[in-house]
């Protein structure tokens, strides 16, 4: 299908469409936390951490940048990863979902609470795909649909008295309905039930992958590497502080991350030639950029504000570390847009070498910076390995730049 590339302000009600949806999600889900809490389920909410943490560990380990590839790759490659998805993937998240489920039975977890975890989280792995797929579609307004209806659901469920996980699971079935209903002809089942999952087209799909792999694995290392490492070191009242300045931070990355995926497709869709005749325009990552600015402003002058008021961290360096972080965020962003260009371009190898390079740098730098300040030597780290790589990045890109302004 061959479509017309978007309008500056059609481009712009995109973005904030599903930038906007992607924060409302957010926080929505912090709220049926905090509900949760307050209602005493401290075992559901335990239950559904332990269960999603390791499931995302074995959702990359068989499946990671899958995703990716379903976005920005060829029809023969998306066929390769809807066969990945189901002949490998699933079976990973199956079988551990249930040793997961009968090992934490036995330490005193609610074994329903488990088990709905688990299949919110598989659910939720399958959904990346008819995302993707309106992504790849441009149909950028439909993605904001599933989130306010699987949130609404959920918070529904939960005040009509089910427990945290049951609740979840509500959402998790209504975002993965809806998404395929917005799909429509090209949804996941539809497609699937068409060209059925072969073991040849999932191994193509490991090797088509492999680049998208290594970018998808090593970022997030780079992204939870502080805290693993803090939390080797720090004591329990001090690293409880870390985590909600981490979890403040990361909330704003994830925002922008629709917004990547946004241009990922866009970038696809013209190297795919589905937008034939085109010019090229960076308006998505113009936004990008420009929003990461704002935000990191604002969080840095809110930074006392929200440490004190909202998070309540009775620790004064709590505000400087988010300082620091909100910093870094510019930088973080310009380099995942780079990233996310390069994967639009299917250059794999490139936007592998940037997570690469951030999960070296930043384990060096916190390997020096840790002994040395603590807690504000971690958060160094993450700025440092991010302002080297973009700086380095803005150096390798410069003479390009400069033959095309002379141009």
């Amino acid at each position: 299908m061959v479509g017309l590339a978007p309008s500056r302000g059609a481009t712009l009600r995109n973005f904030v469409a599903v930038t906007g949806s992607t924060l409302l999600g957010g926080l929505l889900n912090a709220l049926l936390i905090v509900l949760a809490a307050r209602r005493g389920e401290v075992a559901e909410i335990a239950a559904y951490s332990v269960m999603t943490a390791v499931l995302a560990i074995i959702g990359l380990v068989f499946g990671g940048g899958s995703g990716l590839l379903y976005l920005s790759g060829t029809e023969d490659e998306r066929c390769a990863v809807r066969s990945q998805r189901m002949l490998a993937v699933f079976p990973a998240l199956v079988l551990t979902a249930v040793v997961i489920t009968v090992f934490y039975s036995a330490r005193g977890y609610s074994t329903l609470a488990l088990a709905a975890a688990a299949l919110v989280f598989i659910g939720n792995n399958f959904a990346e795909l008819p995302t993707a797929q309106l992504y790849r579609d441009m149909r950028f307004l439909r993605t904001a649909v599933p989130t306010y209806l699987s949130k609404t659901g959920a918070i529904v469920a939960f005040v009509a008295g089910a427990p945290l996980t049951l609740a979840l699971l509500v959402g998790a079935v209504i975002n993965f309905a809806s998404l395929e209903l917005l799909a429509g002809p090209s949804s996941l089942l539809r497609v699937m039930s068409n060209d059925r999952p072969t073991v040849a087209a999932a191994r193509r799909a490991f090797r088509s992958a492999r680049g998208l792999f290594a970018y998808t694995l090593f970022e997030m290392y780079a992204l939870k590497v502080p805290s693993i490492g803090l939390s080797l070191v720090v004591p329990v009242n001090v690293m409880g502080v870390f985590g909600a300045i981490a979890a403040a931070y990361q909330a704003q990355l994830q925002v922008f991350q629709s917004g990547l995926l946004m241009l990922m497709s866009l970038r696809a869709r013209r190297r795919l030639q589905l937008d034939q005749g085109q010019t090229h325009r960076r308006d998505a990552e113009l936004m990008s950029l420009g929003g990461g600015i704002l935000c990191a402003v604002g969080l840095i002058l809110s930074a006392p504000w929200l440490t004190t008021h909202v998070l309540q961290l009775h620790m004064p360096e709590s505000s400087m570390w988010l300082e620091i972080l909100g910093l870094a965020l510019p930088l973080v962003l310009f380099n995942r847009v780079i990233a996310a260009n390069a994967i639009g371009d299917a250059r794999y190898s490139a936007a592998g070498w940037i997570a690469v390079s951030l999960a070296v740098l930043t384990t060096v730098l916190l390997t020096i910076g840790i002994p040395l300040l603590g807690v504000t030597g971690g958060v160094l780290a993450t700025l440092g390995a991010e302002a080297v790589v973009a700086l380095t990045l803005l150096v390798r890109r410069l003479p390009s730049v400069i033959r095309r302004q002379v141009s």
